[in-house]
């Protein structure tokens, strides 16, 4: 409304305007020539409102609407990767690691998935206990603890792969992942680790030789403590081997050789 009736008082001016003659400022013009200047000053206050106050008004409504209509969004940050190392083979483990909201809404974690065998993924609340993954709701440029918990599989000395999976309401990540990499590993272990002994004659002696690697935490392995579970037919001695560095490294990995099992068999003679 004010813009409109600015309009109108602006017409009104110039339909009644007087431009004023050459400033004279002798006794008989002096007097007209003030009420001109009047008339002047005020057309040029309402013309000056009149096109100010469309302006203001549409400044104002602009900004009001470009500010509501700004949308909100979550936005999650959080490693991709992460390298555990060296773990033990068929030990359990945890891996914990942060998710933070850098958006300027809520960030909701649906649910979470681990491909692998382990026991699932979890967040930490306040008091430290591990609570399942379901609806969780992250403020802005707040961040939540998650982890994991798993036992370690695969082959010796091979790298292997866990990957967790988050559904969110991020538009730009609603399917995020973690990839978790780790070479399985052991303070001792033998290759092969079964031993076949086949068809063995009654009264006879068979022996196999395995190989016995170490990645340097083990201890001295000591030939007295060695034993069998069925002494009667089976001796087992250690063969050590100077240790060498480069030398018979299983896998590409940084375990070496430290020597050798040698397993017999006595086969029972017949009666």
């Amino acid at each position: 409304m004010i813009p409109f009736i600015m309009m109108l008082s602006s017409v009104g001016y110039c339909e009644h305007l007087v431009l004023p003659e050459p400033f004279m400022y002798d006794g008989a013009n002096r007097r007209m020539n003030r009420q001109n200047l009047l008339r002047y000053l005020r057309y040029s206050v309402g013309f000056a409102l009149f096109v100010a106050c469309p302006l203001v008004v549409v400044g104002v409504t602009v900004f009001s609407i470009s500010d509501s209509a700004k949308v909100h969004f979550p936005r999650i940050v959080m490693e991709r990767s992460r390298d555990a190392g060296r773990l033990d083979l068929h030990q359990p483990y945890e891996c914990q690691f942060e998710v933070r909201n850098s958006g300027d809404a809520p960030l909701l974690i649906h649910e979470a998935h681990a491909a692998c065998h382990c026991q699932g993924v979890y967040w930490l609340s306040e008091s430290g206990a591990k609570m399942a993954i379901h609806e969780l709701v992250i403020p802005p440029s707040a961040s939540a603890t998650l982890g994991v918990d798993f036992v370690a599989t695969g082959e010796l000395n091979l790298p292997s792969l866990l990957s967790i999976t988050l559904s969110t309401n991020d538009p730009s990540d609603s399917k995020i992942s973690m990839q978790i990499t780790y070479t399985s590993t052991a303070r001792l272990y033998f290759v092969p680790n079964t031993v076949v002994f086949g068809d063995v004659s009654l009264g006879s002696t068979v022996s196999r030789i395995i190989d016995v690697f170490a990645d340097g935490r083990a201890e001295k392995i000591e030939q007295e403590k060695l034993k069998c579970s069925s002494d009667d037919l089976f001796t087992v001695r250690y063969i050590p081997q100077p240790q060498r560095e480069g030398e018979a490294k299983l896998g590409g990995s940084i375990a070496s050789q430290i020597g050798h099992l040698e397993i017999t068999l006595r086969a029972p003679k017949r009666h």
